[in-house]
C-alpha cells in the first residue's frame, strides 16, 4: 500500500518512524511512502524506506535531496501521486481548514483512501467531507484527531454497538489539563505555559488550545461520530481557560474539587459546550497532567470512562499508524475475498 504523507513536523516526523512496524492482523507488512510534502514543497521518494527520509528530514536534508519540487503545490503533488492513501499529518487551521480541506477532497477525487490527524475538516466541514468519501467510494479513518494515542473514537463505536449514546463528557486536551494542574498547584499561568511548551506538551503557539478550540473540535468530531450528528465547530458554546482566575482554584481547594476543562454533549438536550467546570475528587474525570478522560454514558445506563495520555507528537502518530494497519487489514480482506471468488 503506498501512502502521500503531508505534512513533515513533528507528528509526521514520528509517524515514518514508526511505519516500518505497522503489520496487518497476519502479520506482514506493505507500506511505502510514495511521495512527502510539506509546506515549502514536495519529493516522489523513488523507492525511500521511510527511516530514510526521516533521517533526512531530522539533519535538514530533505529539501536538497533530488527531485524535491522547492514550492510545489500539495494539490499538484496529489494529482501526480500514485498512493493509495493521503494521509495528513498538516497543522489544523480551525479558520477554514485550508489546505487540508482542499486536499483531503482531491483526494477522494481521485479515488484515494484518506487517514487524518488534521481536525478542521471534519470539525468545520463534515456533512462535506464525509459526503464526498461516501460518493467517492472511499474510506476515511480519523481516530488521531481526538485523544492522541488513546482510542476515544473506536471505544465509543464499540459502546454504541449496544445502546445510543445518552451523554459524552470528558477532558479532550492534554496541554490545558497540564496547564489547570500546574496551576493549581500555585504556579501563575504563564509560567505554566511556559513549562508545558518547554516539555513538548505544548504548541509554540497554544491559543488554539488555551481558547477552548481544539477541545470544541474534538466534542464535535466525537459527537458527529458517535450520534451521527452534523455539528460543526460554531455550534459549540466555548469557553476556554485564559478567563481563569485564581479565585476559582481557592474555590476549587476549599471545596475538595478540581478545575478541568470539561467538554460536554447531551444529545437529548442539544448540548454541545467546552467550558472551565469544577470537578469533584471522586468524579473519574478528575486526571491531572497531560491526561485525557472521555465518560460515556449509555440510553440503557451504563457508563464508561477511558483514560489516556493525550498530548504529544508520538500520542498522535501511534493513532495514524493504527488507522493506517487498519486500512492496510482492509484491503488484505477484501484481495483475499476478490481471490476466492475469482
Amino acid at each position: 500500500m503506498k501512502i502521500l504523507l503531508l505534512g513533515a513536523g513533528k507528528v509526521g516526523l514520528s509517524l515514518l518512524e514508526m511505519l516500518p512496524e505497522v503489520r496487518y492482523s497476519r502479520g506482514g507488512s506493505g507500506i511505502q511512502v510514495s511521495a512527502i510534502a510539506d509546506s515549502g514543497g514536495y519529493l516522489h521518494t523513488q523507492g525511500m524506506k521511510p527511516l530514510e527520509i526521516a533521517a533526512s528530514k531530522r539533519s535538514g536534508k530533505l529539501h536538497s535531496l533530488h527531485g524535491w519540487k522547492e514550492g510545489g503545490r500539495l494539490l499538484d503533488v496529489i494529482a501526480e501521486s500514485d498512493a493509495d492513501v493521503l494521509v495528513d499529518c498538516m497543522t489544523t487551521n480551525f479558520r477554514d481548514a485550508k489546505p487540508s480541506l482542499d486536499c483531503v477532497l482531491a483526494a477522494f477525487r481521485k479515488g484515494m483512501d484518506v487517514v487524518t490527524a488534521n481536525k478542521g475538516p471534519l470539525a468545520l466541514h463534515a456533512p462535506l467531507v464525509l459526503g464526498e468519501a461516501r460518493r467517492a467510494g472511499s474510506s476515511i479513518m480519523f481516530s488521531a484527531t481526538v485523544g492522541g494515542g488513546t482510542p476515544f473514537i473506536d471505544f465509543g463505536m464499540l459502546c454504541r454497538r449496544d445502546s445510543s449514546i445518552a451523554s459524552l463528557r470528558g477532558i479532550l486536551n492534554g496541554t490545558t489539563n497540564f496547564v489547570l494542574t500546574r496551576m493549581s498547584e500555585g504556579l501563575p499561568a504563564d509560567s505554566a505555559i511556559t513549562e508545558a511548551k518547554a516539555a513538548g506538551i505544548a504548541e509554540t503557539d497554544p491559543t488554539n488550545d488555551i481558547r477552548g478550540l481544539d477541545s470544541s473540535a474534538k466534542i464535535v468530531i466525537l459527537a458527529n461520530t458517535l450520534a451521527g450528528r452534523e455539528y460543526t465547530l460554531p455550534d459549540v458554546d466555548m469557553t476556554g481557560i485564559e478567563a481563569v482566575t485564581p479565585e476559582m482554584f481557592r474555590e476549587a481547594e476549599s471545596s475538595g474539587r478540581s478545575l478541568k476543562l470539561i467538554s460536554t454533549y447531551i444529545p437529548g438536550e442539544e448540548v454541545l459546550r467546552v467550558s472551565p467546570e469544577l470537578v469533584s475528587s471522586s468524579d473519574h474525570l478528575n486526571v491531572g497532567g497531560t491526561y485525557n478522560a472521555l465518560t460515556y454514558t449509555l440510553e440503557d445506563g451504563n457508563e464508561f470512562t477511558l483514560i489516556g495520555t493525550g498530548a504529544g507528537a508520538v500520542e498522535t502518530a501511534r493513532a495514524v499508524a493504527r488507522d493506517i494497519a487498519s486500512l492496510l487489514d482492509a484491503r488484505e480482506g477484501k484481495r483475499d475475498n476478490q481471490a476466492r471468488t475469482s
